[in-house]
């Protein structure tokens, strides 16, 4: 599996997403799930809404792992259990807006 991540901090929630795709996969798109997956858990009801607010931005794994460890609810957690959780993380979210909370 290959991972992607994808910042939504143009929009109206601010999201940190992981997606995974089977590297055999030649038709899955990265971006367009991240947005399917924007959509199901946070918010818009289809991908050309979502786009009028924002492109997400695809980040690396080491961005994404350092704003999902200094994210004020994991500072209580270790550098092993955030990395344990950060990992497990396929096709969902790994940060999202306090304000859907």
């Amino acid at each position: 599996m290959k991972q992607f991540y994808y910042e939504f901090n143009e929009n109206e929630y601010y999201t940190l997403i992981a997606v995974s795709i089977d590297e055999n996969d030649l038709y899955t798109r990265a971006f367009k799930k991240a947005i399917e997956i924007y959509i199901e858990n946070v918010s818009g009801s289809n991908i050309d809404e979502v786009l009028e607010e924002g492109s997400p931005n695809e980040r690396t794994k080491e961005y994404a792992f350092m704003k999902f460890m200094y994210a004020p609810n994991n500072q209580k957690s270790t550098v092993k259990e955030l990395i344990q959780e950060f990992e497990s993380v396929e096709n969902g979210v790994l940060l999202i807006d306090g304000a859907l909370i």
